[in-house]
């Protein structure tokens, strides 16, 4: 019976594991629970490994912004809500709001990144400020760390953009 063999270069394996963790990265921007800056950096330098095109010019920003990247995603958000004082409670509501306005539930992706971070954290504020007499601050605070969620993800998108923008101009160079 006649039949073909095909052979596969490793390159050819290393660009399709790379471009899957890319991808499996930008997946990760949308859901929290995957890691997203570092499958997208990993995936980067796969693929110029199996172009041979790696050097420290392309390795040093790359991971430079990958550091950049992690420490901007974190320090906003942190810094912003313990800024305004933000319970756990309304750290955890304004991330799952982010998650939804990512997901575009149910009003879209655009109205929806205003509305569901600072509407997650604004309840969030209020279950964790439920023993607090002083409960009118929840609502300032919910709307305060819902925009510094927001804001964090900006950046991250600005940084996850050139790391990308590094990459495919390493890859194309080479």
């Amino acid at each position: 019976l006649p039949f073909t063999v095909y052979y596969c270069s490793m390159d050819l394996i290393l660009t399709a594991i790379g471009l899957f963790a890319i991808f499996a990265g930008v997946d990760g921007l949308i859901i929290p629970i995957l890691p997203d800056v570092a499958l997208i950096s990993s995936g980067i330098l796969i693929i110029l490994i199996a172009h041979q095109a790696l050097s420290i010019a392309t390795v040093g920003p790359l991971l430079g912004l990958t550091l950049l990247t992690f420490l901007a995603d974190w320090l906003i958000v942190i810094y912003g809500a313990r800024k305004v004082g933000a319970t756990h409670e309304g750290l955890i509501g304004g991330l799952i709001g982010l998650a939804l306005a990512l997901a575009g539930l149910p009003i879209g992706f655009g109205p929806g990144l205003l509305l569901w971070p600072t509407l997650g954290a604004t309840i969030g504020e209020f279950i964790g400020r439920r023993h607090d007499p002083n409960q009118k601050n929840a609502i300032g605070v919910g709307i305060s760390v819902g925009l510094f969620a927001v804001l964090g993800l900006v950046v991250k998108l600005i940084l996850v953009g050139l790391i990308l923008a590094i990459g495919l101009v390493a890859i194309i160079a080479a």
